[in-house]
């Protein structure tokens, strides 16, 4: 398909603004308008363009949209990357790049969850409380409708960390990152669990702490059967 690199642009080209589009120039620019209306009239909710405030300020009669250059692409990120190498080298309003390799991509979403945690785990937390009801009803569709191939992917057997072959279902997955902000993924199985909380070190004196880990270590070995 083909894809186009455009700006908009006031007419000494002092405000510069970088996108790119499958529809043709006409259709991008009225696409720009309808969204910038709405966006006044307040029926926007996410991010607005970057251009929005200065079509405001300077009225959006006073901008004009030009192709800048067209391409053969296999699809939008395809686009989106030849895109990002014409907002590298101008200057422009754009604040968000078109497109992120897969390491910025894993950097941007680490550090948005860090800097917007709580935020995160309280509108989560509320998703689920307003939509307990609806989500145990999907979940339980979606059970049904999947229940031999969730019994055979849970039944799997793997490998597990102490040179085992469990079963997939007795896992318990960790993921975290390392010092490059890596993934790294550390599959446990309860043999693995059961030793850790035997191997932790208390501290002189906390006698609770103590008392929690071995109750807890005897309901590990109970419901699976490991004595050792």
């Amino acid at each position: 398909m083909i894809g186009r690199v455009y700006k908009i642009s006031n007419a000494d080209e002092t405000i510069v603004y970088i996108g790119s589009t499958t529809k043709t120039l006409k259709e991008r620019w009225w696409a720009h308008k309808a969204n910038y209306n709405r966006w006044v009239d307040g029926k926007v909710d996410r991010c607005p363009a970057t251009i929005f405030p200065h079509f405001q300020e300077h009225g959006i009669d006073n901008f004009s949209i030009h192709l800048i250059s067209d391409h053969e692409v296999e699809d939008k990120r395809q686009l989106h990357e030849f895109e990002q190498l014409v907002i590298d080298s101008t200057t422009c309003v754009n604040r968000q790049p078109a497109y992120r390799t897969h390491e910025q991509r894993v950097q941007y979403q680490h550090d948005y969850y860090r800097d917007n945690k709580a935020q995160i785990l309280e509108q989560a937390r509320q998703y689920r409380e307003n939509n307990k009801e609806a989500k145990n009803a999907r979940d339980m569709e979606y059970y049904r409708a999947n229940r031999e191939r969730i019994l055979e992917r849970t039944s799997e057997k793997i490998n597990c960390a102490c040179g085992a072959r469990i079963q997939r279902r007795t896992v318990i997955t960790k993921i975290i990152y390392d010092d490059e902000l890596r993934f790294i993924r550390a599959d446990w199985g309860m043999t693995n669990l059961i030793n850790a909380w035997r191997g932790i070190r208390i501290s002189e004196g906390n006698e609770v702490f103590q008392l929690i880990a071995q109750i807890f270590v005897q309901f590990l070995m109970r419901i699976t059967g490991n004595n050792r």
